[in-house]
């Protein structure tokens, strides 16, 4: 069987140990203490904002002072425009946000793959959560909006996994490893519940694969750091998904807290995201290295 790469082996080791707590305590994901809302938002946060905190550095290695000026302007334009949209379409916010999530996944994860092999995987990581459970999704979905409709996009989103999974597959290379972390971060999901499961691929696989990524890419020697980090954030995802049941779960999050505060993260993603779209775009073209399926 082909080795894998070391940010899928540490995010199936984080699988087991998630799945192995969640077997142990009976906990399914279906009433969440607040507790451990703020420690799974608190851990995303942990291994978010240094992954965040790397866009000045790759726009600074692209670009010069005048054009880093501009884009960092674009920068705060773009998350404001984030917020205009969001209040005043909520739905397409949420179905614009959900692609270019999708996109960004793809782009980041497989950065040298194909498009269409970029998009399938990303489109997998959004919609597995909503075809396995979308009585849990659909909640989230409509603190978001702030109305009832979450439950139906849940479900119209979890339609497109299988489709997305199945084009996943039909690369011709890295088909082991890609196969073996959808499964376990299907089962993540369908056993600790979405939140928990996507906790896991974006601390475990996703941000540690574009810290290491972008420290080899503008030589930065701090990889004890993003070791320790990752080590840090799984460690505080395990426990807190493991002691969850010896805890009363009899506090709840407020739906406009929880909307504000994912409004306010979805300000800062959208602009990284297109930073990372840029600046993977632009070391392609500096290496002349075409996309090839992966």
């Amino acid at each position: 069987m082909p080795s894998l790469n070391h940010h899928s082996l540490l995010f199936i080791l984080a699988g087991l140990l998630v799945c192995t707590l969640t077997w142990i305590t009976g906990f399914d994901g279906t009433h969440q203490a607040a507790w451990l809302t703020v420690a799974i938002a608190t851990c995303l946060l942990a291994a978010g904002l240094p992954h965040g905190a790397l866009d000045a550095l790759i726009l600074n290695h692209h670009l010069g002072l005048p054009q880093l000026i501009m884009a960092l302007t674009a920068y705060v334009t773009l998350a404001l425009l984030v917020v205009a949209l969001w209040w005043l379409q909520p739905v397409l916010f949420l179905m614009a946000f959900l692609a270019y999530s999708a996109l960004h996944f793809g782009d980041s994860d497989w950065p040298n793959a194909a498009r269409w092999q970029q998009c399938s995987w990303g489109v997998a990581v959004i919609s597995i959560p909503a075809a396995l459970q979308p009585q849990q999704v659909g909640p989230i979905f409509d603190a978001i909006l702030g109305f009832d409709q979450g439950e139906a996009l849940a479900q119209a989103l979890g339609v497109v996994a299988v489709p997305a999974g199945i084009l996943v597959l039909l690369a011709a290379e890295n088909r082991t490893e890609k196969l073996l972390a959808l499964l376990m971060y299907a089962v993540i999901c369908w056993m600790a519940g979405p939140l928990v499961g996507f906790a896991c691929y974006f601390i475990a696989l996703h941000s540690a694969h574009h810290m290491t990524l972008w420290q080899d890419r503008l030589a930065l020697d701090k990889g004890w750091l993003v070791l320790g980090l990752s080590t840090l954030v799984l460690v505080l995802v395990a426990l807190a998904t493991g002691f969850n049941l010896r805890v009363d779960a009899a506090l709840g999050i407020d739906d406009a807290s929880l909307r504000y505060v994912f409004l306010a993260l979805a300000a800062l993603t959208v602009p990284h995201m297109s930073v990372i779209f840029f600046a993977n775009r632009a070391h392609r073209r500096a290496s002349k290295a075409p996309p090839t399926e992966a």
